[in-house]
């Protein structure tokens, strides 16, 4: 038959194994081993429902509940008393469950054999019929013999047939042996065909099997972890298997040729496999483990997969290899004579000579030279959890299963299996987690094995003791004593797991008696005081009375309650988040009323009007007492700063609550997953990182930032500090991800120091410290070139122009979110909803920026001032509000680079326009000019002046070139140009005012020369229409701030229509401002006013106040940042007047809004 290498390799290894001794035995819950009610310590058929491979003394009896003892007046056990066999284990959905074993023949890091562990479950779904059965023969192989039902079943009849009529596999390894059968019945380890219930011995000695299989993969553990990618993309639980109708036909490819259909049977309901190292464990002696505990692996039963009551049975395979060969590159062409295994050799191995230092036998059974053990539990049933303790707001109470494992006996008479003990032996909990307890006993135990109580049973009991090394229980002392002597306040269930609700009990020294309720024997075998809340927070120490005989044997467990600071933390997080959302919006709905009575030419005023929403009531002026007199100037500062700043620090407030509320939840819910003691204030910081590394590139979303401003958002969020927002938050990213690393690198130190792990390997040698270390690495090169984005930077020996650096540098944040997804495994779930918006951006700025324009004029104009006057190229409009801005590029000077500049005209002309300035030393802007045919002439090799200049977002648009020193292209007639845009800007809402300021400083005066030119349009256009008013006028108060007359010449033209403007001489006020040398035999008088010097703003702004009391006056501010600070310090000064005033009435006071331009 045809089989693929992969599936050849990997079906070999898990029947690999050396020796003979390897046993595995499942403790909790209890294995069977093949075991159902003997009394005696063997088990009396090895064949009943599987092939264990393990010695006959394993394994445990099927559980009691009788009410009396399951045994008759000679105290031999009786398996027709009523409750016999039925104490069936019972565990809720949800719940924690932890199965311990013992291996004989060691695994995890053992350098002695490769091994894996699998962990599976099969229910009834699968297997319908699933019993423990009333008899320890084997199942007979006759679905209608009138006993059959009485025969224990794990898998079904109809399998078992399947299994006997498949052709096996003749591409595994089977080294000597010779195999009676060509059907998957016969394997090296099972040549005869042997039955074993209805078990499929291929089935059972590979993983994954590559047929379907009942069972259901639970946990994988290997000494290869490397492997572990593999079993969980095998598992019938991530992938489909399928069989043949004709079921000899043991592959799709030979099954389709022979005329049948290949069917697949679906994959299990559930998740793949947990896979891990395996506890490391020691060769014989049971597999001692190096922690001195017994292996174990805590099972969380599925959820929401199974009935009510459904019937399930649990399977772990032990499966050892040798190192003799390589299990997985070992097939069948290695049988036979080629086997690098033979059964027994007889040589001399060591080389000395015959009879010097051989010959030697070696103990080599190779139907055993590879070799997979197995052990099951007894029949238990999943419960379905009650409603009151499903996933709450927060998380769901824990529930704990508390088992106890082991049967009656000293360690001599029940070994392999162990001695009673409490499973798990210590519980870590928080208060309001739920304990079940219960356990199951036979009454089947081999009579005159040691122990208390009445002989050949297994009972057990719970009471609390003082401290692990005391062997008296504690008084219960009742709720409201601190300490608390008991982890519950219910008494029922205290007195319940004591005395277990025993009747007709007499006082007696008699151990066999069965009204000895003091030895707990009048109690059943199986017990199930179901779930037990944990009341109380504390360690307290639990034993059973029963069993625990100090110098004989000890049954005893602690419980460690603690605090739920992971529910109450989460709690507290989204408090703040909630609080944060609500202040929100109850300072969105009370600020947009109030601001839409106050501005009802607004968006939000329109809405306000047309919904009838009456403005809140204002409290009446009263006199002011002596102590708010006191108080009126800390008072005015406050109003003045919240009426200034009150936008903005709503916005941080919110985000800086958010942020706390964000850390609170990562750390409250990383508390207690690592014992290191920083871990949960790394991982606080963390989700922080998760929150701002999504949220940065949000405020430089421009078409995103640019809609919204068509929205009532613009009048609530600062949408013109988008980069200050941008910058802010790299700011929560820069403090977290330096307190991420310190506390990680605090937790690496206590690593190294308590268990000698190396501080580099820790940082370095994992998927997530390299990549978090690339990834700050990323942010520095992001931020440091950010702070010099307007400078010429020098690196070995040339000179670049940082504004190109920044821009490159940036293009980081792509591998630096690749790596982010990689780093933290939720990251996903934080960066996909910005990720798609920023998608959305990119797809909409490329559709945009592949539009083209013919340049109409290019003209020098003042001093190296470019005017380029465009249109879009064939019928196009571009269409555009005054105030906005615009991308160009040019690819003839750089293919990928784009600047924003202000468009100059106005929507009413037939064209666009753009004011550049373009000295030799600015790298694109000057090229563009050459390239117009502009330039100087004969220019060469321009050495450009490194001078300060103010930041990008000032809006005086100069960039210095990338590398000092250019030779000036020739002029090419007209290069291509491309635009991206319009796009927003603070400009907009000039509009949205009766009464303006428009201050621009040298070419910053660009975004209100396209406004003062549309109001000239507009004002001439309502001349030419008879009796035509303008009802909507605006008053302009412009200043124009120049370093000399030369600049003034830009746009003198403009000025001039402005002026000789009929409707706007009354409207618009033009002032300039000449600030260098002033040739006085030069200056000729003009129609506006002009002024040598700088302004005084204070005085200005006193004077236009005077002319409109009441109103909201917008200053709008395009130049260098250091004339911004200075108009918006002037704005708050005169806004204090009213900030005094708001404890009076507030009516007729004027109130300074600043905006300045970014980009």
């Amino acid at each position: 038959m045809v089989l693929s290498t992969w599936l050849l390799s990997a079906c070999t290894i898990a029947s690999l194994a050396s020796g003979a001794l390897g046993d595995i035995y499942m403790h909790n819950p209890r294995g069977s081993n093949n075991k159902l009610n003997e009394q005696s310590n063997n088990r009396n058929n090895a064949n009943r429902l599987f092939d264990s491979q393990n010695n006959g003394n394993g394994g445990y009896q099927a559980g009691d509940d009788c009410t009396t003892p399951c045994q008759d007046n000679n105290q031999n056990y009786d398996a027709n008393a009523a409750g016999a066999l039925q104490g069936v284990m019972q565990f809720y959905e949800g719940s924690e469950l932890q199965v311990e074993w013992t291996n004989q023949h060691g695994c995890g890091a053992n350098p002695r054999l490769h091994c894996n562990l699998v962990l599976q479950y099969m229910c009834e779904d699968s297997a319908p019929g699933l019993r423990d059965g009333l008899t320890t023969n084997t199942i007979v192989e006759n679905p209608n013999d009138p006993q059959f039902m009485r025969y224990g079943q794990h898998e079904t009849y109809s399998y078992y047939q399947n299994c006997k009529t498949r052709k096996r596999n003749k591409k595994l390894f089977i080294a000597d042996r010779n195999l009676n059968g060509d059907t998957a019945i016969y394997t090296r380890q099972n040549n005869n065909g042997q039955r074993f219930g209805f078990e499929c011995p291929e089935e059972r000695d590979y993983y994954p099997y590559w047929h379907p299989s009942p069972w259901r993969d639970v946990y994988v553990c290997t000494d290869e972890p490397t492997r572990c990618g593999y079993y969980r993309q095998e598992s019938q639980n991530a992938i489909d298997k399928g069989n043949c109708t004709d079921p000899q036909y043991n592959n799709k490819v030979e099954c389709e040729t022979n005329g049948n259909v290949w069917q697949y049977v679906g994959k299990w309901d559930t998740d793949p496999p947990e896979c891990g190292v395996c506890p490391t464990t020691r060769n014989n002696h049971l597999g001692q483990s190096a922690n001195n505990e017994s292996p174990k692996y805590t099972w969380t039963i599925p959820q929401d997969r199974h009935p009510d009551g459904t019937k399930c049975v649990l399977r772990l395979r032990y499966n050892i290899s040798t190192y003799d060969y390589d299990g997985w590159a070992t097939d069948s062409l290695f049988n036979g004579a080629n086997s690098k295994v033979k059964g027994n050799p007889t040589s001399d191995f060591v080389g000395l000579g015959f009879n010097v230092s051989g010959p030697l036998t070696l103990n080599v059974n190779t139907a055993q030279f590879g070799r997979t053990f197995e052990d099951r539990s007894h029949v238990f049933i999943i419960r379905k959890i009650p409603n009151g303790l499903k996933s709450s707001f927060v998380r769901a109470p824990r529930i704990i299963n508390l088992n106890v494992r082991g049967r009656r006996g000293n360690i001599v008479e029940v070994y392999p299996s162990v001695e009673y003990d409490f499973v798990p032996n210590t519980i870590n909990a928080n208060k309001g987690d739920y304990l079940h307890i219960q356990w199951t006993g036979s009454d089947a135990n081999q009579r005159g094995n040691s122990g208390n109580g009445r002989d050949g049973t297994d009972r057990n009991n719970l009471v609390v003791m003082g401290s692990q090394g005391v062997n008296y229980p504690m008084n219960f002392k009742p709720d409201g004593v601190d300490p608390p002597t008991h982890f519950t306040n219910d008494q029922s269930k205290i007195a319940y797991l004591a005395f277990l609700n025993q009747t007709n009990c007499i006082q007696t020294n008699d151990a066999n008696s069965v009204q000895n309720c003091a030895r707990i024997n009048a109690a059943s075998g199986y017990i199930n005081a179901g779930l037990v809340r944990i009341d109380n927070t504390g360690v307290f120490n639990l034993v059973s009375t029963r069993n625990s005989a100090f110098s004989n044997r000890e049954q005893k467990a602690v419980l460690v309650a603690s605090q739920d600071y992971k529910t109450i933390g989460a709690a507290v997080g989204i408090s703040v988040a909630a609080t944060a959302a609500a202040g929100a919006v109850g300072f969105a709905s009370l600020f947009l009323v109030r601001y839409g009575h106050a501005n009802p030419r607004s968006k939000v005023g329109g809405i306000v009007t047309k919904l009838g929403i009456k403005p809140p009531q204002k409290r009446p002026a009263v006199a002011l007492e002596t102590d708010e007199v006191k108080r009126s100037w800390l008072t005015a500062k406050i109003v003045e700063w919240w009426l200034w700043e009150g936008q903005r620090a709503t916005i941080v407030f919110i985000y800086v609550l958010v942020n706390i509320g964000v850390w609170i939840y990562g750390y409250a819910m990383a508390l207690g997953n690592d014992p290191a003691p920083y871990y949960p204030y790394a991982k606080g910081f963390g989700k922080t990182l998760n929150l701002n590394c999504s949220f940065i590139i949000l405020p430089v979303l421009r078409n995103i930032l640019c809609w919204l401003r068509s929205t009532p958002l613009a009048d609530i969020i600062p949408l013109d500090d988008n980069i200050n927002m941008h910058k802010l938050v790299f700011g929560f990213i820069s403090v977290a991800a330096i307190l991420h690393a310190t506390f990680h690198y605090l937790d690496f130190a206590w690593n190294a120091n308590k268990f000698g792990v190396d501080i580099g390997h820790q940082a370095w040698g994992n998927l997530a410290g390299a990549t978090g270390h690339l990834i700050a690495l990323m942010m520095i090169l992001m931020a440091a070139t950010s702070l010099f984005k307007r400078k010429l930077i020098t690196f070995m020996g040339r000179r670049f122009d940082g504004y190109r650096t920044f821009l490159m540098v940036h293009k980081l944040w792509m591998p630096c979110f690749a790596l982010l997804w990689l780093h933290g495994p939720i990251f996903w779930a934080f960066s996909i909803w910005p990720l798609a918006l920023m998608g959305l951006e990119k797809l909409v700025q490329t559709t945009r920026a592949k539009v083209d324009v013919v340049i109409v004029d290019a003209k020098i104009v003042g001093s190296d001032i470019l005017s380029l006057k465009m249109k879009l190229q064939g019928k196009r409009k571009f269409i555009y509000k005054a105030g906005e801005y615009l991308f160009l590029n040019c690819p003839d000077i750089a293919e990928l680079e784009w600047h924003p500049f202000t468009i100059t005209s106005a929507p009413e002309e037939p064209f666009f326009s753009c004011h550049i300035r373009a000295r030799p030393e600015m790298d694109w802007c000057y090229q563009l000019r050459v390239l117009l045919g502009l330039g100087k002439t004969g220019v060469q090799n321009v050495q450009p002046s490194i001078r300060k200049t103010s930041n990008i977002e000032a809006g005086d648009i100069e960039l210095p070139s990338a590398v000092a020193g250019f030779n000036e292209p020739k002029a090419v007639g007209r290069p291509r140009l491309r635009v991206d845009g319009p796009y927003g800007a603070a400009s907009e809402e000039v509009f949205d005012h009766s009464t303006v300021i428009l201050v621009g400083a040298g070419i910053g005066v660009t975004p209100f020369i396209s406004i003062l030119k549309s109001m000239s349009i507009r004002a001439k256009q309502r001349q030419g229409l008879e009796g035509e008013t303008d009802h909507t006028k605006l008053k302009v108060y412009f200043y124009w701030i120049c370093r000399d007359d030369q600049e003034l010449l830009s746009f003198k033209d403009l000025l001039d229509a402005v002026i000789d403007t009929a409707d706007l001489r009354d409207v618009v006020s033009v002032n300039t401002y000449t600030t260098g040398e002033l040739n006085l035999k030069k200056v000729k008088i003009e129609s506006y006013n002009q002024y040598s010097g700088k302004p005084n703003w204070t005085r200005i702004l006193r004077e236009v106040a005077q002319g409109h009391q009441g109103e909201e006056i917008g200053v709008f501010m395009c130049g260098p940042l250091p004339l911004a600070r200075e108009l918006s310090f002037a704005c708050k000064r005169q806004n204090q007047s009213l900030a005094k005033a708001k404890l009076g009435d507030s009516d007729q006071k004027t109130l300074f809004r600043f905006h300045k331009e970014n980009f």
